[in-house]
């Protein structure tokens, strides 16, 4: 027989386990499931602080993103050369009034 305690103090370790990612736009929704033992402490700390869980999970992502050094670099190394290319033939660059007529005489 299982050990219900050991599994969640198992969920409890993993926190929570993303199940699914629905992109939305600019947002993303997150759904998780989550042991009962690990939901009635997530409740408990979000009501004392008087917040939906929801809304106590996301303030727990931002903090945890806060404290890590991640990356500040997003963008491939094919678009950070073309960036810096694009920077340094800026001088030799040409202006152009009309772009329909300038790919018409190309």
């Amino acid at each position: 027989m299982l050990n219900t305690k050991t599994n969640d103090d198992q969920n409890l370790n993993l926190a929570l386990e993303w199940t699914k990612i629905v992109h939305n736009m600019s947002t993303v929704q997150l759904k998780v499931t989550i042991s009962n033992r690990l939901q009635i402490l997530l409740k408990n700390q979000a009501e004392n602080l008087g917040l939906s869980m929801a809304a106590y999970v996301k303030n727990l992502i931002i903090e945890d993103i806060k404290k890590n050094d991640f990356p500040s670099k997003i963008a491939s190394q094919k678009i950070e050369k073309s960036y810096e290319s694009a920077i340094k033939n800026k001088k030799s660059a040409k202006k152009i009034d009309n772009l329909d007529k300038f790919f018409t005489n190309l």
